[in-house]
């Protein structure tokens, strides 16, 4: 309690330099936001701490001292060009973690995400929120990783279409394999019982509108499952080759941006709308 005293009176004391009354402030906003996002996350995972106790105090304090810390040391970085770069990494690393949690309780909870556009708005918010906890994490590790100058050595290496491809092709598969924990056997479903049955008793149960290559792939590990003694292995091996082969194909098609255009952000672009 005597450091929020503290708190409160800095914003009115006389004499202090702008700058600080102006870290204060964005410390205090910036720190409302993560414990309002962290507040959502713990309600979601249905804790004791999801309501506004003490121990939401304790961390808004720990988090306004780490913002304070942030701002701080970005006031004594003069290269404004290594501070936007620092920032700019910090919020993106901080923001696709802070939706990967808000999407991976909502899936683990409800077993869906918000639907509809102010659903997925709102997830865009939540996640804007909770980021706000994280940035100042992601801003001193991008932080340490200049230190030793990791992020310099992109600068000598030559990107070229392949290695756009392979890194697209495992951001992919990495972003949908948390989606396949989540939802499987679930992701079986719309004419897959169907398919199932014409892979399993031949063309006596078979439809016509049904693609023949697409069932050809579910006989194959519909075989796998059996020769393994247990269907679902099969069947959750079929969705893993699913997966490698939407990654494949977006990746593709991310490589071809970059090879018409030479430039990376298209790829990036459309490697997240395809990824997340």
């Amino acid at each position: 309690m005597g450091k929020i005293k503290e708190i409160t009176e800095n914003l009115y004391r006389k004499g202090d330099h702008p700058m600080k009354k102006k870290r204060t402030l964005i410390s205090i906003l910036c720190t409302v936001f993560g414990v309002l996002g962290l507040n959502y996350i713990m309600v979601l995972a249905n804790t004791s701490m999801s309501s506004f106790g003490i121990l939401w105090v304790f961390a808004g304090v720990v988090l306004y001292m780490f913002w304070n810390r942030t701002l701080e040391e970005m006031e004594g970085i003069f290269n404004r060009k290594l501070l936007r770069r620092r920032i700019m990494y910090a919020e993106i690393l901080s923001f696709l973690f802070a939706l990967s949690m808000v999407l991976g309780y909502q899936l683990q909870v409800s077993a869906m995400t918000f639907c509809g556009w102010k659903g997925k708005g709102t997830i865009l918010a939540l996640s804007l929120l909770l980021s706000a906890a994280c940035f100042p994490f992601a801003f001193f590790f991008f932080g340490a990783l200049e230190k030793i100058r990791l992020l310099d050595s992109y600068k000598s290496a030559k990107i070229t279409s392949l290695k756009v491809f392979l890194f697209s092709t495992i951001f992919t598969f990495a972003c949908l394999i948390p989606v396949f924990l989540a939802y499987y056997p679930i992701v079986m479903s719309y004419d897959f019982h169907r398919q199932v049955n014409e892979a399993a008793l031949g063309f006596s149960c078979f439809y016509p509108y049904q693609p023949i290559a697409h069932t050809w792939i579910i006989w194959v590990f519909y075989t796998l499952g059996r020769a393994l003694g247990n269907l679902q292995t099969g069947f959750a091996f079929m969705s893993i080759f699913h997966i490698i082969l939407y990654s494949l194909v977006t990746a593709y098609a991310g490589t071809m941006l970059y090879r018409m255009t030479r430039r990376l952000w298209p790829s990036v672009v459309a490697l997240f709308y395809f990824a997340i």
